[in-house]
């Protein structure tokens, strides 16, 4: 299969991931007609979006925006797709996406370290009460 361009790429992660123009739209808050102009090769997503866009479709940036390098990340070969609740909005804040990359970007020794010290901060941390 060729996926020489942006339109391409996009639409193939997307599809692999099963989300509809508007699932994906709503992920990276934008509309879904921007969508559907990307994949029809209309127009091209910002920088940003393009980041956006690899995050949630769990590809690689450099092969999203530059058809370099390979598309998924060794150690995952399906997308997990993007739960509904991870905001009101159903998009990714801020900070967890920055753990996402983070995560990302290491390699598998790293991450079970990295999820093993998340697990125990998170044990370790007082349950507040709320009055």
């Amino acid at each position: 299969m060729q996926l020489d361009t942006i339109k391409d790429r996009i639409t193939y992660a997307r599809k692999r991931c099963k989300f509809s123009q508007a699932k994906l739209a709503s992920l990276i808050d934008v509309s879904r007609s921007a969508v559907g102009q990307w994949e029809a090769g209309l127009s091209v997503p910002s920088t940003d979006n393009l980041s956006r866009i690899a995050i949630v479709l769990n590809v690689r940036f450099e092969w999203l925006a530059l058809n370099r390098g390979e598309m998924e990340y060794e150690s995952s070969k399906e997308s997990p797709g993007i739960p509904e609740s991870m905001s009101d909005d159903g998009f990714i804040p801020a900070d967890l996406r920055e753990l996402i990359e983070i995560y990302h970007s290491l390699p598998s020794d790293a991450r079970s370290k990295m999820i093993e010290g998340i697990k125990a901060l998170y044990q370790s941390t007082p349950t507040l009460e709320i009055n």
